[in-house]
């Protein structure tokens, strides 16, 4: 190569060339508006600003940060100069180093003439004056003075959980940009740029710009798969950069360092004696430029081909036979050696070693696709974080836990390890299996985090199909800088895939096909797990061939899928209430077969359990007509634990508690991103809730609503007489006053659960005095009781209600026709919801605190 004519630095740059430098360059750059609509690998979920620069007018290339293109999903515009604003698509990011490339129509600009900036990294030099021109802080257009201090600046970093360079140097000057200044040109006095911003210190004014040899090759490469005048090659792929790795961190040290690790004078004399390479002038050629340091093994990928081959504080001395002391020279041979092996020499603790190792292509360790779980985001461990955290690459990483995920406690940045007893090494594995769980399912769920990475994480996953579909695998398309839905697996699965996972899978499931096969829904109904929906993004995922068939079939018909699946289910409901009146005198459930199982007594129905199960069997409007009415609620309530005669208040407290447990349940709520609502605070509330009605085919819970703010939500119930769980759903918000009802399927219950819960008995007279005596009882968090005694101070407060600040649900004020009267206690207890009952022979309820 040619050395290049380069500016001098010590030649002072006038005003007039500066000026006519930022003419040509200020109108060529952009300020870019991003928005990552998925977290993906290091970045999360966000909309920022940043800084552009057009280096290829005519095909519409636009050079930024890689931190700013991302490697996930984004919607991006650009702001010129005129403030048009166009919109950008990703086009190529660099697997490793901080750059990429955007583009935009050009034909689209209408009111504004822009030009290219030149790169020019051999430019670069000690003493050099430079401007930055960009978004610095927001400011649209900012011009930063500076001059670089060094060219062999070691990578940032930026911290653990963050994307970081490495394996090159950095050009550092104290230039002090700041936020909304990445991806902004470094220029000389001539107009071109040197470097380009990267980042900064926050306390300091450093700035640091990645130099632009691997951004110039890249550019050409691109450029050689998009026609002048023409569009992008539909084939293209980020691919078609060819980027090589050993998988392993490097990093210079100088000789004295070196020393210290064993290095034999004899080879440091030969590395000094060679040519070396340099950012700028004169390393371009190599001549005049002597080492000062040799490249030192810091650490390799788990699992990688140099995983127990290289070892840290190797010294690399050759590669195939060329001295190695720069990560330019590195980084050229291992990009033109992709899919080849490499000849290595280096020392170890002063002893000559030689090795061969196989390059890596950067691209096929750099995730492309992702699965995307009830509005969270999983994909294979990429190379970026399987370096920082010591991990081995492909792992299920969980970008965004999401709705599901979130639910079951698992943090963001966890690796997945296995889901319902089956291990999930990789990403096909996980797919496969989230995708055949069925609605309503409950399974194990095992994970790590990096924070603790030897010790395995169990959780239970709810399964939930209702609100965001089932999973979706989206696939990244180069070519149209967009995301793609695809019915594919992340990778074509092995074929004897389904004789490993079905013995584990079907023994897992054997003991709970009772319980979880045959999820008995809140609203009397029964589901065989085969509903066909319509899944996010319009990709469905059935469950069975069978609800494929059927969804296609409703679809023609004109019935949306989802509403098609509610009346089978209110069909199959009813049938089974048709079944239940049968001659034999037996309850059926159907199985997950469909088929009726009897065996359940029946007992004698009365009036007002006709008009609590209407829920089941009627409309949903006489249900809430039943359910509402507060005559009703207290004539079917049964009796609690009676005649409880205790002559200690030790034996009375355990008397309340023995009465109590048997109707309390600890209320768990959770609200989905896409059905919260205006005015809802938070998107989990927890609270206490007690049991009002225990019927045959539905029992009802009364619970506050500040527990249960909106129906829109996803409840579970604990109930404190048995360890059960159940899922609830909200049958009754009164649209004034504090309380709502949540109803259960007490067929769902285990038959010793069953026996032990038993609705409260709820008394409206005589009403509560001043000086009477009552006890506060709840559930805590661990299901224990929590009691207190208390006196009535006054039985006739007037309701104060301040004013929120955040928009939230409160209880109104009383009218001329609908008044609240409410009791105060001395000293009440405030860190769970209360229910004040009368201490006495009888257990019974007076008031919801």
């Amino acid at each position: 190569m040619e050395e290049l004519a380069v500016e001098q630095p010590t030649a002072t740059a006038t005003a007039e060339d500066w000026l006519m430098a930022l003419e040509k360059v200020v109108p060529c750059c952009v300020v870019l508006k991003v928005t990552q609509t998925r977290a993906f690998d290091t970045e999360p979920a966000s909309s920022s600003y940043a800084t552009g620069f057009i280096v290829d007018k005519a095909r519409g290339i636009i050079c930024t940060n890689r931190h700013v293109v991302t490697p996930g999903p984004i919607v991006a515009e650009a702001i010129f100069l005129n403030r048009e604003e166009l919109p950008v698509f990703p086009v190529y990011y660099d697997p490793v180093h901080d750059f990429g490339f955007l583009r935009f129509n050009p034909s689209k600009l209408q009111f504004m003439q822009v030009g290219e900036v030149l790169l020019a990294p051999e430019a670069a030099a000690l003493g050099l004056e430079i401007r930055v021109v960009g978004n610095d802080s927001g400011e649209k257009v900012s011009i930063l003075a500076g001059t670089l201090a060094r060219l062999d600046r070691d990578a940032p970093h930026y911290g653990r959980k963050n994307y970081n360079d490495f394996n090159t140097f950095y050009l550092q000057a104290a230039s002090g940009t700041k936020g909304g200044s990445s991806g902004s040109p470094v220029i000389d006095s001539q107009g071109r740029a040197v470097g380009l911003n990267a980042g900064g210190k926050n306390k300091a004014a450093s700035a640091y710009y990645l130099p632009l040899e691997r951004v110039v090759r890249a550019l050409h490469l691109l450029q050689q798969h998009w026609p002048l005048g023409g569009c992008i090659s539909s084939s293209w792929s980020a691919a078609a950069v060819s980027r090589g790795d050993l998988q392993t961190t490097f990093m210079f040290k100088g000789f004295d360092e070196v020393r210290r690790l064993g290095l034999r004078k004899d080879t440091e004399g030969v590395v000094r004696a060679a040519n070396a390479r340099s950012h700028g002038a004169p390393g371009a050629t190599g001549e005049g430029v002597h080492a000062v340091g040799m490249l030192v093994v810091e650490a390799t990928v788990p699992g990688s081909p140099a995983d127990s081959v290289l070892e840290p504080g190797d010294v690399l001395v050759r590669m195939n036979g060329q001295v190695m002391s720069h990560f330019l020279a590195l980084e050229e041979m291992l990009d033109d050696a992709v899919g080849q092996s490499v000849d290595i020499e280096l020392e170890r603790g002063g002893q000559p070693v030689t090795l061969t190792i196989p390059v890596t292509d950067l691209h096929s360790v750099t995730p492309s696709s992702m699965l995307e779980l009830a509005g969270g985001s999983l994909h294979a461990l990429s190379y970026q974080q399987a370096r920082t955290n010591r991990a081995q690459l492909g792992q299920v990483y969980v970008a965004e836990p999401g709705y599901v995920l979130g639910r079951a406690a698992v943090p963001k940045f966890a690796i997945i390890t296995a889901v319902d007893g089956v291990a999930t090494p990789d990403m096909q594995t996980a797919a496969k299996g989230l995708t055949m769980l069925q609605h309503g399912a409950r399974v194990p769920l095992e994970y790590y985090t990096f924070n603790e990475r030897h010790r395995r994480h169990t959780a239970i996953l709810q399964v939930d199909r209702q609100w965001y579909g089932g999973p979706v695998h989206w696939v990244r398309d180069d070519a149209a800088g967009a995301w793609h839905p695809s019915m594919e697996l992340p990778v074509l699965l092995s074929p004897g895939w389904d004789s490993v996972i079905a013995p584990a899978a079907a023994a897992s499931r054997a003991g709970k096909a009772a319980n979880q096969a045959d999820k008995v829904q809140a609203d009397g109904s029964v589901c065989n797990g085969v509903v066909a929906e319509d899944m996010v993004m319009q990709v469905s995922v059935p469950d069975s061939q069978q609800a494929m068939a059927d969804a296609g079939q409703q679809q023609k018909n004109g019935m949306h899928p989802i509403v098609a699946a509610s009346r089978r289910k209110l069909s199959k409901g009813t049938t089974g209430a048709a079944a239940a009146g049968t001659a034999n005198g037996s309850s059926a459930v159907p199985d997950r077969q469909g088929k009726a199982q009897t065996g359940v007594k029946r007992t004698t129905r009365s009036s007002t359990t006709f008009a609590a199960d209407a829920a089941v069997y009627g409309s949903a409007k006489k249900a809430e007509a039943a359910v509402s009415n507060s005559t009703i609620i207290q004539a079917a309530a049964t009796a609690a634990a009676a005649n409880l005669k205790c002559s200690s208040s030790e034996a009375m407290t355990k008397a309340v508690e023995e009465a109590m447990r048997a109707s309390l349940v600890l209320v768990d709520v959770d609200i989905p991103l896409v059905a919260l609502s205006d005015g809802v605070h938070a998107r989990s509330f927890q609270g206490c809730g007690l049991v009002v009605y225990h019927g045959e085919h539905m029992g009802l819970v009364l619970v506050d609503r500040n527990t249960v703010a909106i129906g829109t939500c996803d409840i579970n119930l604990s109930f404190g007489a048995h360890p059960a769980e159940l899922p609830g759903a909200v049958r009754f918000l009164h649209p004034l006053h504090n309380f709502a009802l949540v109803s259960y399927t007490p067929a769902a219950l285990p038959a010793e659960a069953r026996a032990k819960v038993r609705a409260a008995q709820l008394l409206v007279s005589p009403t509560l005095a001043r000086g009477d005596r009552c006890r506060l009882v709840g559930l805590s968090k661990s299901l224990r009781i929590m009691q207190r005694t208390s006196n009535v101070t006054s039985a006739t407060v007037a309701l104060t209600i301040p004013s929120a600040e955040v928009p939230r649900w409160v209880a109104q004020l009383p009218s001329s026709d609908c008044w609240i009267r409410l009791v105060n206690l001395v000293d009440p207890v405030v860190s769970v919801n209360r229910l004040a009952q009368t201490p006495g022979v009888e257990t019974a309820i007076k008031c919801l605190s």
